[in-house]
């Protein structure tokens, strides 16, 4: 992987496991290279919530005190990891006592964290995000992908809260493409401007059943702007925008499509649109040890150590075995022309793709799940092109900008 991959962890609602998969997800991914988990739930400190470790230095140190974001890495204790298998692995924590005040600090000084972390010495960082609407997490995820969503069959309001987080991600990032100064406007007139505002609205609100999503907005600016690049570029961001997704708590395959994604598809083929991209990129099943685990505020795969007689070298033939599993499962073109057949044929992707996933990774225990998320997120980044599965920057308002203009030159 040549560059740094940005990755945001995000939840439409609580309680769901993000954290829990954050964590884990990072250890598993720091075995391929170096990994630093960023705790930005800054109201709960999630990470430092979940793990028994001191944090000498946080976000506030980097933020407020101006420490490079670099020394604010902290990591393992080596007694959970005596023998290093881990040691690419480190935690920037969030604030050890939220002020109310510190969101406004947050905000202020967005800049410098972003600078630290494009400066971080890792091959992947993970964004542990809040859950929930939030201005921070929706400016925070990748422009034309989702990050990983986590939502569970466990708790169905959270399919829903999953698909409303798209749809606001996509919107606030659609305003940037249709307001001025944006390059795709130029030339418009203010009244046509506006008449594009007033659709995007339209098809936000919940109430207005003659433009129920931004597929009812490209069908009408169809007709009003034909061939114009706003029209393109909005046809374009949806039909390579791609939704990544893992389902905690999983509970077999019948059982979590109809609880969790066939209303998570559902859901945001009727909110948002039908033309994204939709890809499972596994799941963690529920497991008393992970809950003991959590409890003991001890990371799931350092909980139980590796059996008796196991080593470094049949450890890697192990990963290398659900790498094969991974390349056997993955889905090899992008599924987001489905529209072209209806939500019917998107539905019929996502069962068949968790039933084939189910048969490489069913029989398996909880940490071989997580290294098959792993092992799925290192595909997808050589596979997919870099902005498809999360990012390599966090992206200014001018390269949003810029972006678009190579979508219009792309299409």
């Amino acid at each position: 992987m040549a560059s740094k991959r940005i990755i945001t962890i995000t939840s439409g609602k609580g309680g769901v496991g993000k954290t829990t998969l954050a964590i884990n997800l990072g250890l598993a991914l720091s075995r391929y290279g170096k990994t630093v988990l960023v705790d930005r739930d800054l109201e709960t400190g999630s990470v430092r919530s979940f793990l028994d470790v001191e944090f000498p230095r946080d976000l506030y140190h980097c933020i407020v005190r101006g420490v490079p974001l670099g020394d604010c890495v902290t990591q393992l204790p080596a007694r959970w990891d005596p023998d290093g298998r881990y040691r690419n692995f480190g935690m920037v924590a969030a604030p050890k006592h939220f002020i109310d005040d510190f969101q406004e600090v947050m905000t202020g000084a967005s800049d410098r964290l972003i600078e630290g972390i494009h400066g971080l010495d890792a091959e992947v960082v993970i964004l542990d995000m809040r859950a929930g609407l939030s201005q921070d997490n929706v400016d925070s995820m990748p422009y034309s992908n989702s990050g990983i969503l986590v939502f569970t069959p466990r708790l169905p309001a959270a399919a829903g809260a999953a698909a409303n987080l798209i749809k606001a991600q996509i919107y606030r990032k659609l305003a940037l493409a249709i307001r001025p100064p944006s390059p795709l406007v130029e030339g418009l007139e203010t009244r046509v401007i506006d008449e594009i505002i007033e659709l995007v609205h339209r098809a936000d609100d919940v109430y207005d059943e003659e433009v129920p999503n931004l597929d009812a907005v490209i069908r009408v600016l169809d007709q009003r702007l034909p061939d114009h690049p706003v029209v393109w570029t909005m046809r374009r961001l949806l039909g390579t925008f791609y939704v990544h997704y893992v389902l905690n708590h999983f509970d077999g395959v019948q059982d979590s499509y109809e609880r969790a994604v066939r209303p998570f598809v559902e859901h945001l083929a009727e909110i948002v649109s039908a033309r994204l991209d939709l890809r499972n990129l596994g799941w963690v099943e529920l497991n008393p040890t992970i809950h003991d685990a959590n409890c003991r505020r001890i990371p799931a795969l350092l909980y139980e150590q590796v059996a008796e007689g196991s080593s470094a070298e049949r450890h890697r033939r192990a990963l290398e075995e659900i790498e094969r599993m991974v390349e056997g499962v993955e889905p090899k073109e992008a599924s987001g022309g489905a529209t072209r057949a209806g939500v019917n044929r998107y539905l019929t992707d996502q069962l068949e793709h968790l039933q084939r996933m189910h048969r490489s990774v069913g029989s398996t225990q909880f940490p071989t799940q997580f290294e098959y998320l792993a092992a799925a997120c290192r595909y997808r980044m050589r596979t997919l092109r870099p902005y498809s599965f999360g990012d390599t920057r966090l992206l200014t308002q001018r390269e949003v900008h810029e972006m678009m203009l190579d979508y219009y030159k792309g299409y």
